[in-house]
């Protein structure tokens, strides 16, 4: 008997460290810790990418400015281009970028000033205030603006990065992000301008479409809406989208159809916006039409046009100096551009069929190509085609899918691209026109 007493208290004794461990603690820990080290490996080619980027972008316009001379007579509003603000700052808010400051500055003040839209000036201005505890200026709206459009431009990269893992490799992927950062125009992307701001809303809608979350899809849809013209373009593919997804079950829809009417809500709140301050609805599309110069074309005029130009200034003879600087010269890049996205959109209908692209990618895509071929500028049909062109994501992974196959596509990419880029952004930041 006093032996088997003695056992079981030597037992009871061994066992009692054991269970006075905290080991639920630990676990949790280690869980977050995992569980931040696999949202790094899952982004960490997006952000590299896009902090190199990021990175030579703060130092261009400063060895830009002081290499060459800025232009002159420009007349947008815009800082002074001898101040030391401009250097680092004031370049990424040229052109377009110094009306959006403008706009968020002093509101809506002129019928030409409905052709922005709403979103990304609240933004600006609302971000700005909170920096500068009240005290708005334009310099606080520039130097906010690059800050937005910096962080939207990330945004971008790992969406972009997590959507193309949905139908493709890690390398795929990886090249989708690298292709859009090199693209001619991808310097946009941190300008006071609502290129990634858009971006990152539409990736952002197709992946949680992707994932089954209609009603946050349409959320971010409906703030697209509020951000470019080529929203409602985002929510028509969505739809394709949709019906794509429900197609296995003979489509029968169920509740999430009605999600579908947020971005219609939203565009029915800028239309009436639209009457209540310049007493016409659509003052946003006229704004568009009398004051910027654009009318309604055929793609395939608009194109034939942008031809004969492009066989004329190829034709001209053109001398030194500034005259490689004037901006009708800009359709040398503007052409050959759009010719190539026309070819990829041909290769986007072969790989629908296929199966390496879904079709609501490619509807993305023709619209976001013709919306601006049937909406050109009279003197230059192509005007700022190349920015345009930027937000077609899938583009992207039609370029990605080519180089990771054939490496010539890879290199002869980078090698268009990143001279272009490096020419565009000189041109931007030194106040030429870029696109």
């Amino acid at each position: 008997m006093l032996k088997k007493l003695k056992v079981r208290e030597t037992q009871i004794e061994i066992a009692a460290p054991t269970l006075a461990q905290p080991e639920p603690a630990l676990n949790l820990k280690n869980g977050r810790l995992k569980r931040l080290e696999l949202l790094w490996l899952t982004n960490k080619e997006a952000f590299l990418i896009w902090l190199g980027w990021r990175v030579v972008f703060i130092f261009f316009p400063v060895v830009a400015g002081l290499l060459f001379p800025h232009a002159t007579g420009v007349g947008l509003p815009g800082p002074n281009p001898n101040a030391g603000l401009e250097r680092w700052f004031g370049g990424w808010m040229h052109w377009d970028g110094g009306w959006y400051v403008e706009v968020a500055a002093r509101g809506y003040q002129g019928d030409n000033t409905a052709a922005f839209y709403p979103l990304y000036l609240l933004l600006l201005r609302g971000l700005a205030f909170v920096f500068t505890l009240g005290n708005i200026s334009d310099d606080a709206l520039n130097i906010t603006g690059v800050i937005l459009s910096s962080l939207a431009a990330l945004t971008t990269c790992l969406l972009l990065y997590q959507l193309a893992c949905q139908d493709y490799d890690q390398e795929t992927a990886r090249l989708s992000v690298l292709y859009l950062m090199a693209f001619p125009t991808a310097f946009f992307l941190f300008a006071v301008y609502t290129e990634a701001l858009f971006m990152a809303l539409a990736i952002g809608a197709f992946y949680a479409a992707r994932k089954n979350r209609w009603l946050i899809a349409l959320l971010l849809a409906a703030l697209a809406v509020l951000t470019k013209n080529q929203g409602l373009l985002l929510v028509a593919a969505l739809l394709v989208e949709y019906v794509v997804q429900r197609r296995p079950r003979r489509f029968r829809p169920d509740y999430r159809i009605f999600f579908f009417g947020l971005p219609l809500l939203t565009f029915g709140g800028w239309l009436l916006f639209n009457q209540l301050t310049f007493g016409n609805p659509l003052q946003f599309l006229s704004a568009n039409q009398q004051y910027w110069g654009h009318y309604f074309a055929w793609p395939w005029q608009v194109l034939a046009k942008a031809a004969a130009d492009f066989k004329r200034i190829l034709n001209s003879t053109v001398g030194p100096g500034t005259e490689l600087m004037q901006q009708d010269y800009l359709n040398l890049v503007s052409f050959p551009l759009t010719i190539g996205f026309v070819g990829l959109a041909f290769a986007g209908g072969w790989a629908v069929w296929r199966g390496r692209l879904r079709l609501a990618y490619l509807v993305f895509f023709l619209g976001c190509l013709l919306q601006p071929l049937v909406s050109p500028v009279a003197e230059q049909p192509l005007l700022s085609m190349p920015r345009y062109l930027l937000v077609i994501f899938p583009a992207f992974f039609l370029l990605a899918l080519a180089g990771r196959n054939w490496r010539i596509i890879h290199y002869s990419y980078l090698a268009f691209s990143l001279p272009l880029l490096g020419l565009l952004l000189a041109r931007f930041v030194l106040w030429y026109w870029a696109s």
